[in-house]
């Protein structure tokens, strides 16, 4: 009786076990609940296509300041990188060769201007004393064309006097534009000429922004021949742009015209007026 007792328990607890084992498996192998999915509406709207590109800044106008005479460089009026006015002077080149060129022009017009008084009262002298037969005809004639030939004389003194007067005024070499003055090309007592790039003045009010584009996006712009598409190529001024500045800020105004420039370039340009 106690071995069939013991072996009745025993029994019991391999049943037991058996199904703790079972129920585990079917906690197991149940489905996971089914996951929460958020549904929204569909809407049909225009998206606007956004697009960020890096950008270079470039002077409105690139002035080139060159002398329009040759001499030697005698002064710098203006600090590199300084904001310049038109009409400022840069630099000066040693005047006194023109102011001499001067001097002598004008010593030449009056020379040629006293010819010219001579002349005419040599043909004033000349009328009645032809008209009385006292000299003969060509005497008067002469005169005449020696007074018309001393006037010419004069007219070309003249422009001899501005070009000269120019010459000096060109020794002092003023910007062309307002905008920042860039770096000297060369030195004090420097020999320089017309040929010669002293520096450049660069307007930065507007200033232009220039960002390469890729082809795909070069490609997109110019495909204004489907259907309810645009050629953005000639049609760059209806493009928003917005300038971000190097500091995370935007700029106070935004591009006011722009410009696509085809070919190999691909790039765009933008105008930004202060």
């Amino acid at each position: 009786m106690i071995k069939r007792t013991c072996a009745g328990l025993m029994s019991a607890v391999l049943l037991l076990n058996v199904l703790g084992c079972n129920n585990s498996k079917v906690r197991a192998s149940a489905p996971p609940p089914p996951p929460v999915v958020e549904v929204a509406p569909v809407v049909q709207r225009t998206v606007p296509v956004i697009g960020e590109w890096v950008g270079t800044t470039e002077g409105y106008v690139n002035a080139q300041i060159q002398p329009q005479v040759s001499g030697y460089l005698i002064r710098q009026d203006y600090r590199e990188g300084a904001y310049v006015k038109k009409g400022r002077v840069l630099f000066e080149i040693d005047p006194r060769p023109f102011q001499a060129a001067l001097d002598q022009a004008k010593g030449q017009l009056a020379q040629e201007e006293a010819q010219v008084a001579n002349a005419d009262l040599n043909v004033k002298r000349d009328i009645p004393e032809a008209e009385a037969h006292a000299i003969p005809q060509g005497q008067l004639d002469t005169d005449t064309q020696s007074l018309r030939g001393a006037k010419a004389a004069v007219e070309a003194d003249q422009a001899a006097v501005e070009q000269a007067q120019l010459n000096l005024g060109y020794t002092r070499v003023v910007s062309l534009v307002d905008g920042i003055a860039g770096i000297t090309t060369v030195q004090v007592g420097n020999l320089v000429g017309p040929s010669a790039v002293l520096t450049s003045v660069s307007q930065v009010n507007p200033i232009k922004v220039y960002f390469p584009i890729s082809e795909q996006e070069y490609l997109r712009m110019a495909d204004g021949g489907a259907q309810h598409n645009v050629d953005w190529l000639t049609h760059a001024s209806r493009i928003q742009l917005q300038m971000i500045l190097a500091d995370g800020g935007a700029a106070q105004r935004t591009p006011s015209t722009r410009a696509a420039l085809p070919g190999s370039r691909r790039r765009m340009a933008a105008v930004v007026a202060k």
